[in-house]
């Protein structure tokens, strides 16, 4: 079975965060047809009213009324997300990874880093993200319930591409990471061409937005639109935020063995 990962990052000054999200081919299709429909309806209503139309679903400029969704009200942005959300309702089968780094920890920890933070930032993540997908495949397989699978990565086109490829080719490269043999590819793609893309956007968003709001020990509640897409059957998987200590650990991992560069 051919499984593809779509990944998105979102970061703001404290947080990074790196997403994936997997599906099969079939469930991808289905899923693309569907959010398609919804922008097309979205834009529909705005042709209607004499507005301007959207190209695409952006998680940041949605959230913050800009760029296309200037002028939007608060109650047509609610509108408009839970119609995204019910595509991700009514999908089969996506999972979710996500993980993320708070900035201000990690230079802490790794100085000699501070000019380069990004770049390590998505290397480390990107290995995390593959070593937590392989590793709940085996889980499965244990239990004899999966399909033998490969796995093409897609993300979103950055001027960190060569980093994400050869953060890719390092670990595939590394004799001691036993699920090297399940991912085939990874490869960058803008949103115009690929629009799963939108969808990581989503998840990678909300995903920076609540570990940054538990990182910085703020009282207010999770935002809505991810507590609904967690409650959702349709999606599993898991996130994971790096605190101090982790990071810690990760330094300490680093020195024993051989130090990469982005």
């Amino acid at each position: 079975m051919l499984l593809k990962g779509y990944i998105d990052e979102s970061y703001n000054q404290r947080m990074f965060t790196l997403s994936a999200v997997f599906a099969s081919s079939l469930d991808w299709a289905w899923f693309e047809s569907n959010w398609k429909r919804r922008i097309a309806s979205k834009n529909k209503a705005l042709k209607k009213e004499g507005r301007p139309q959207i190209s695409r679903f952006h998680a940041s400029d949605l959230s913050n009324l800009k760029g296309e969704f200037e002028g939007w009200t608060a109650d047509e942005q609610i509108v408009f997300m839970q119609g995204l959300i019910g595509v991700f309702r009514k999908s089969r089968h996506i999972i979710v990874s996500a993980y993320s780094l708070p900035l201000d920890v990690f230079v802490a920890e790794f100085p000699a880093w501070k000019q380069k933070a990004l770049p390590y930032s998505y290397s480390i993540l990107l290995k995390f993200l593959m070593f937590e997908t392989a590793a709940d495949y085996e889980k499965s397989k244990a239990k004899g319930s999966v399909r033998p699978i490969q796995i093409e990565l897609i993300h979103d086109r950055t001027s960190y591409d060569g980093v994400l490829l050869r953060a890719f080719n390092q670990l595939l490269d590394d004799k001691g990471f036993l699920g090297r043999e399940y991912f085939s590819s990874i490869a960058p793609l803008a949103w115009e061409e690929c629009i799963p893309l939108q969808a990581a956007d989503f998840l990678a968003y909300e995903n920076m937005k609540d570990a940054d709001r538990r990182a910085t020990g703020s009282t207010r509640q999770q935002r809505k639109s991810l507590a609904e897409l967690l409650n959702l059957p349709s999606l599993g998987g898991r996130t994971r935020r790096f605190d101090a200590p982790s990071i810690h650990k990760l330094r300490l991992s680093l020195e024993r063995g051989k130090r990469a560069k982005p």
